[in-house]
């Protein structure tokens, strides 16, 4: 039981983490472009 749900946990934590560093290289490709367009 308790390995079960370790790796249900783990499942859950490197998910985490694919959404996040998705999230976060969105937000660096959108303040590039700000930046990009701020210049022009």
């Amino acid at each position: 039981m308790c390995i079960e749900m370790y790796r249900l946990d783990e499942k859950m934590y490197s998910f985490y983490l694919f959404i996040r560093g998705k999230y976060f290289l969105m937000e660096r490709i959108y303040s590039g472009m700000e930046g990009i367009f701020g210049f022009v």
